[in-house]
């Protein structure tokens, strides 16, 4: 995303994880602001309308989190910080979603549970 690029205001019937590798990220809600520089994961629940905005040339990666994992994390959008470890497992499960049951859902399970 180019600089001071804008996400229109919408939703997902998931949740959703968002990591910007570089360049930062800020998320608006109705319950509130985030700014997530490239140490930081933002966390929106489903159904949470969001818009966003860049800051500086920002490649953002996100992340599907099923409706059923969604309730491992916390109940209204927020920012956590993100060990490398962390950093490292959300980054090896963008992409193709998997099976529900397979290894992919299973990283997804334990990303989520470690992000609050």
């Amino acid at each position: 995303m180019a600089h001071g690029e804008d996400i229109a205001a919408h939703f997902h019937d998931f949740g959703q994880l968002r990591y910007a590798v570089s360049g930062a990220l800020v998320t608006v809600t109705q319950v509130g602001t985030w700014v997530a520089p490239a140490n930081r994961i933002t966390w929106v629940p489903p159904f949470y309308v969001h818009s966003g905005r860049s800051y500086g040339e920002t490649d953002v990666r996100l992340l599907r989190v099923p409706a059923a994992v969604a309730g491992q994390l916390p109940a209204e959008p927020s920012v956590f910080v993100t060990s490398a470890l962390l950093r490292e497992a959300y980054l090896a499960l963008i992409g193709d979603d998997g099976p529900a049951d397979g290894p992919r859902a299973r990283l997804l399970s334990k990303v989520s549970s470690r992000s609050t």
